[in-house]
């Protein structure tokens, strides 16, 4: 499902593939709404231990991202 999302924004935003990484708050946007999905699956299964790891993936991902 999280690469998925990442599939469908790039669809929406005209196949910019890598050209994404022009646009860092894009990226982070996007990182952010692909985990997002795979956040709330994990608690609909009251899954919180999947929940917090995603979220500690989520936010270590976002962080390279902003180091950069």
């Amino acid at each position: 499902l999280h690469e998925l999302k990442h599939v469908i924004d790039d669809y929406n935003d005209g196949w910019l593939g890598f050209r994404v990484f022009q646009n860092p708050q894009k990226c982070v946007q996007r990182e952010i709404d692909a985990y997002e999905i795979e956040i709330k699956l994990a608690k609909l299964h009251n899954r919180a231990d999947i929940v917090k790891r995603l979220e500690a993936l989520r936010d270590d991902e976002i962080k390279k991202m902003r180091n950069n």
